[in-house]
C-alpha cells in the first residue's frame, strides 16, 4: 500500500476529475489524501478518501465575493490569449499562497504526488524537495497546445513569465534550482497523464512522455443520484434542452440563462437549467420548474437533445461522453479552447466573446436544434470513445510508483 497525496484548487472541475480517479486507489487498497483549499471540503465530505487543507482558499466561495473576478469573467475572460486572465489568477491565487501551500503538501509525506496542472508550480516544489514523483492530471488541452506553438525563448518574456520571481524564491527556499514559467511549464515531465481521449485532441510533440487516459468522469458529491423531482420532469415529456455554466461561470450568466429561457419558450423546447445556486438566476427563474441547482449530468445528458455550456472541461468531458451535441459560450480562454474543438469536430458550435449577442445565440442553438447532423455525429464520435479513462488513469499512477 502506497499513500498518495492528490493536489488541486479553483472550481468544481479543476478539483473533481479526480475524484473518480482517487476513488478507485482507495479500492485497491491505497492511502489517498486529497488536499484542497478549505470551501471545497465539504463537497468531497463523504468520500472515501481523506481531504486535508491546502494552504490554498482559492474555490468557488471565495472568487464568488471577488469582484474583481466578476468583472474579469465577465469582461476579460477570454481576452489577449487569456493573458489577463492568467495573471490574475496567478498573482490572486497562486503566488501568496505559495509558500503555505507547498509547507502542506510537505507535511503530507507521501509516496507520490498527483496534481493539477495549475497547482504543479508548488506541487512539484514538495515533490523535488521530498525527492518523490509526481503526476500531473492535465485538464487543459489547451495549456499544451499552447505551448507547443511559443517558442521557448518567448516564455521568459515577463508577461508570460507571470509569478516567477516569488516562485522561484520558495524553490530556492527548499534547495531547488529556479524553472521559467512556474505557472505552467512546471507541469510538463515524465509521467503526464492526459485526462482526455485522443479523439478530442491529441497530444503534441513534447520531449516527455505523456498518455491519453479518456474522460474521468465526476457523478456528483460521493456519487449522488438523480433528484426524483428532476427525474419525473425528465420523463415528462420530449428531450430537453440542458443549459449549464458550471461553478466558474454560472455566477456570472445570469443574463445567459434568461436569454436561453426565452428562446426556448418561444420554441416550445422544454429545457432543464442546473444554475448552482438559485441566486444565479433572477427570481421570476427561480420559480421554474425546469430550474434547479445540481443534478448529475452523466444522468441528466443521455435524455437531452442538445446540450448549453461554457465550454468547462467537465461538461465537455460529459456532452461528449453522453453523445450530445453543444451549443459553447465560453466565459474563459480554456472554456473557449474546448468548445472551438467541438465545433471543429462538428459536434455543436461556438458563440464567442463580444459576439455573444442574442441574435447569434439564438442562431447557434436554432442551427444545433434543426440540423439533425449534429446529433448523429455527436452519437457517432460518443460510441468510439473510450470509456475507462478511470482505470487507465489509477493503472498509470501504479505503474509510476512501481518505476519510482
Amino acid at each position: 500500500m502506497a499513500r498518495i497525496a492528490f493536489h488541486a484548487a479553483g472550481y468544481w472541475g479543476d478539483v473533481t476529475p479526480y475524484v473518480p480517479i482517487a476513488n478507485e486507489l482507495v479500492t485497491r487498497g491505497h492511502d489517498v489524501v486529497y488536499a484542497l483549499p478549505r470551501g471545497l471540503h465539504a463537497l468531497m465530505a463523504d468520500e472515501s478518501f481523506t481531504v486535508t487543507d491546502s494552504g490554498n482558499p482559492f474555490a468557488p466561495d471565495v472568487v464568488a465575493d471577488d469582484p474583481e473576478h466578476t468583472r474579469l469573467v465577465e469582461r476579460n475572460g477570454v481576452r489577449f490569449g487569456g493573458a489577463l486572465a492568467g495573471r490574475y489568477f496567478t498573482r490572486t491565487w497562486l503566488v501568496p499562497y505559495a509558500s503555505e501551500n507547498v509547507d502542506a503538501l510537505r507535511a503530507l509525506a507521501p509516496d507520490l504526488f498527483v496534481t493539477h496542472a495549475t497547482s504543479a508550480a508548488t506541487t512539484r516544489v514538495a515533490a523535488e524537495s521530498l525527492r518523490v514523483p509526481m503526476v500531473t492530471g492535465h485538464l487543459f488541452p489547451m495549456i499544451l497546445d499552447t505551448l507547443a506553438r511559443v517558442p521557448r525563448p518567448l516564455w521568459r518574456v515577463p508577461g508570460l513569465a507571470t509569478g516567477d520571481r516569488e516562485l522561484n524564491a520558495v524553490r530556492r527556499e527548499h534547495g531547488l534550482e529556479p524553472i521559467v514559467f512556474n505557472s505552467a511549464s512546471a507541469a510538463l515531465h515524465d509521467g503526464m497523464l492526459l485526462l482526455w481521449p485522443a479523439a478530442f485532441a491529441s497530444s503534441p510533440r513534447w520531449p516527455v512522455v505523456a498518455q491519453h487516459t479518456g474522460f474521468t468522469q465526476w457523478r456528483g458529491p460521493c456519487g449522488a443520484r438523480l433528484d426524483p423531482r428532476v427525474d419525473a420532469y425528465l420523463d415528462d415529456g420530449d428531450p430537453v434542452v440542458v443549459v449549464t455554466f458550471g461553478s466558474s461561470s454560472a455566477m456570472v450568466a445570469r443574463l445567459l440563462f434568461e436569454t436561453f429561457a426565452v428562446r426556448l419558450d418561444d420554441l416550445g423546447v422544454r429545457a432543464l437549467f442546473l444554475v448552482g445556486n438559485l441566486a444565479n438566476v433572477t427570481p421570476s427563474m427561480r420559480e421554474r420548474p425546469d430550474v434547479v441547482a445540481f443534478a448529475p449530468l452523466p444522468d441528466v445528458l443521455p435524455r437531452a437533445r442538445a446540450v448549453v455550456h461554457s465550454g468547462s472541461f467537465g461538461t465537455t468531458a460529459a456532452a461528449l461522453t453522453a453523445g450530445v451535441p453543444s451549443i459553447g459560450v465560453p466565459l474563459l480562454i480554456d472554456q473557449l479552447w474546448n468548445a472551438r474543438r467541438i465545433e471543429t469536430l462538428e459536434l455543436g458550435r461556438v458563440v464567442n466573446g463580444r459576439r455573444r449577442r442574442t441574435e447569434r445565440v439564438w442562431a447557434a442553438l436554432d442551427d444545433v436544434l434543426t440540423d439533425d447532423r449534429y446529433a448523429a455525429r455527436a452519437d457517432a464520435f460518443a460510441r468510439a470513445l473510450p470509456h475507462d479513462g478511470v482505470t487507465a488513469a489509477a493503472d498509470a499512477i501504479e505503474a509510476r510508483l512501481a518505476g519510482a
